[in-house]
């Protein structure tokens, strides 16, 4: 039996498979059929009533995006029947929309206005109609509510409810009274909320940092990727002048589909905010006194030569921020090896197999077998967690989600809790509980999502029996492309060192002697020298996602005058390494010190604490996995876990609110 079904689209005749519905059959075919409450990602609604045709098989026009197509109908789509019917829908709806297009930030990209001028009428009826009006609702920090603009499509509502799995939003009323809310006043907390103001056909709900910022049709957009967790979603960054003022999601289905995480959607204030925009040198680190306490700024000549004589007179640990490109990287790799830093590498030189996903990421919508190890999906990489969810959908009694360590009630799907400890998941994991069989009865296999060091760390450990597909879940690209050049933790950090920091990572807690990087917090108090590099979207970068896919990052705007590449920062101290042959002339430095009155031999010893820095190790949890090592419930709030997130004011308020609605993840 086909698959195929032959039918007639206005005279034109053609085939579509027989699961799809009119209106796709029609998009299909190249005919436009306009719609609102339609969208392929969700259920189907069928409430607008815009996408009305004429089938040879009814008297009556029926609703195309709710009917299937079958074999030789006959479709009309721009008849008079069907012209007459899309301007009556359009009259009715614009009966109560209020005349505010050139205040609206939908404006120049709004569905109603362009299916307006291409399907309505020319003229209204409702002269003397009362307007209805709604009051606005609270939706929290980053959405933006005018709901005497609503049409009841419901896209948002099904959103929420299908793809998030937070059924916040919901319909109040009849008719003309039915009101799209909260149902009581709160915010909307989940991580990817902002996506209902893409959905949203009308200016309904916009964009509240973004509002009255710029119009559409004044921006530049540049592709770009997100760097905040592994995934690498696609995104577009939307520039006015030299200033990021939006972030929206570019369609991939392979990675993140139509959506985007909240954090990335709105970060974009941090590019700006409280950055370093010039070398500083620590005055206060060579004051005995204690009573300066002041950073000087200094030429790029005059801080390489001070980073020299500390790589030449400590040998430092090295730590990755979360957000490195792959250039950084390399270069950090080919370079730092001279100073000593880099004095050993593992013989095999790529740990892509214990970092990356062994299946696609679209692929695991297709198991409806899961573990989660100490693992919050939710927080650490939100669209491979909606992955999950539609795996939940589609399986339903047959999904099963196991947990060990993890709290209950985070989750966006039914989830089983094993234990907290990792006695319990020695036994399921080597056949020993009656779990396993039900791990094992996964006609695909098993996905274990999991956050420890490596996959070949985990297997080595646990000895297993049930082969599962590991996937490691880290919100830090800089490890997988660290994993893929062959460095390890083990590679450049010690247990105890003082550390040159390139970026910064919150997550652990520690004060670089030498800082690299675009913003700064208060662990750089007791830094000695900062150097100030550019973000991602200053310069055209490469990264590694989940899968081990090149992606590409391009230059939205420009960086301050005196911040420079990661990368033309290590080459410049390997280049005045070779120019000063590494035995180097202090002479610079004595001059150097002699203008701002402090003793010059004194200027040369480094402050006491650098040798007793103790560094809390990327492997010191590790090292503790013993049988009955219990697991940690704590993650950090999803708002406030990088430093870029730290210095946005829209991140600020989002990670407050989740603070002040006492929100846990227990």
């Amino acid at each position: 039996m086909s698959s195929f079904v032959n039918f007639w689209v206005d005279e034109l005749y053609t085939s579509v498979p027989k699961t799809y519905t009119v209106l796709q059959a029609c998009s299909a075919a190249g005919v436009e059929v306009p719609r609102f409450c339609y969208h392929e990602k969700l259920s189907i609604a069928g409430n607008c009533r815009m996408c009305l045709v004429e089938v040879s098989n009814s008297k009556k026009l029926i609703a195309s995006c709710a009917v299937p197509v079958s074999e030789n109908l006959r479709i009309y789509t721009n008849n008079l029947r069907v012209k007459k019917a899309r301007e009556s829908v359009l009259e009715f709806l614009l009966a109560n929309h209020p005349l505010d297009c050139p205040i609206c930030d939908q404006g120049g990209e709004c569905d109603l206005q362009d299916i307006t001028v291409s399907f309505g009428s020319d003229r209204g009826r409702f002269y003397e109609l009362e307007k209805r009006a709604v009051e606005d609702k609270y939706c929290g920090p980053l959405i933006k509510t005018v709901m005497t603009r609503c049409i009841h499509c419901t896209r948002c509502i099904r959103f929420i409810a299908e793809i998030s799995g937070y059924p916040d939003l919901g319909t109040t009323g009849r008719g003309s009274r039915m009101e799209v809310g909260t149902y009581i006043s709160k915010a909307l907390t989940d991580e990817l909320s902002a996506n209902i103001i893409d959905l949203c056909p009308v200016g309904a709900l916009t964009s509240k940092p973004y509002s009255f910022t710029s119009r559409p049709w004044e921006l530049n957009n540049v592709e770009s990727i997100d760097i905040f967790d592994t995934l690498c979603s696609n995104i577009r960054l939307s520039v006015y002048g030299n200033k990021v003022k939006r972030i929206l999601p570019r369609i991939n289905e392979q990675l993140n589909e139509d959506w985007l995480a909240n954090k990335t959607r709105f970060i974009y204030d941090s590019f700006e905010l409280q950055r370093i925009t010039t070398p500083l040198l620590n005055l206060g680190l060579f004051d005995q006194t204690k009573k300066i306490k002041t950073w000087l700024p200094i030429s790029w000549k005059q801080i390489i030569l001070v980073t020299l004589r500390i790589l030449n007179k400590v040998k430092l640990g090295v730590i990755f921020g979360p957000h490195l490109d792959l250039e950084t990287i390399n270069s950090f790799k080919r370079s730092f090896s001279i100073f000593g830093i880099l004095s050993s590498y593992s013989p095999y030189h790529d740990y892509s197999s214990s970092y990356f996903s062994p299946i696609r990421v679209k692929d695991i919508e297709t198991y409806s077998t899961f573990l989660s190890i100490n693992s919050y999906l939710r927080n650490e990489i939100p669209l491979l967690n909606t992955r999950v969810r539609k795996s939940n959908n589609f399986y339903m009694s047959s999904f099963k989600f196991f947990g060990v360590g993890v709290g209950y009630s985070y989750f966006t799907y039914p989830i089983k809790l094993i234990s907290n400890n990792t006695s319990s998941l020695y036994r399921v994991l080597n056949g020993k509980s009656y779990i396993s069989k039900l791990l094992s009865s996964s006609e695909r296999g098993l996905v274990v999502f999991h956050k420890f060091m490596s996959s070949h760390f985990f297997t080595k450990t646990f000895k297993l029996t049930l082969k599962p597909l590991l996937i490691k879940i880290d919100n830090s690209v800089s490890t997988l492309i660290s994993a893929h050049l062959g460095l390890v933790d083990s590679n450049f950090v010690s247990a105890s060192s003082p550390v040159y920091s390139v970026g910064f990572d919150t997550n652990l807690n520690y004060s670089p002697l030498v800082y690299q990087g675009h913003h700064g917090n208060s662990s750089m108090s007791t830094s000695l020298v900062v150097m100030p590099s550019t973000v991602f979207s200053e310069k055209n970068s490469n990264f590694l996602n989940l899968e081990g896919i090149m992606q590409k990052s391009h230059t939205a705007v420009s960086a301050d005058l005196l911040v420079r590449k990661d990368e033309e920062i290590f080459k410049a101290l390997i280049e005045f390494s070779l120019l000063l042959d590494v035995g180097i002339n202090y002479s610079a430095f004595k001059k150097f010190y002699s203008f701002i009155s402090l003793d010059p031999t004194f200027s040369f010893n480094l402050p006491n604490w650098v040798n007793n820095t103790n560094y809390y190790a990327y492997n010191q949890n590790v090292n503790c996995l013993i049988k009955n090592y219990l697991f940690s419930f704590k993650i950090l709030n999803y708002y406030w876990n990088d430093m870029l997130s730290q210095n946005s004011k829209i991140m600020a308020k989002c990670a407050l609110l989740l603070t002040n609605n006492n929100i846990t993840y227990k």
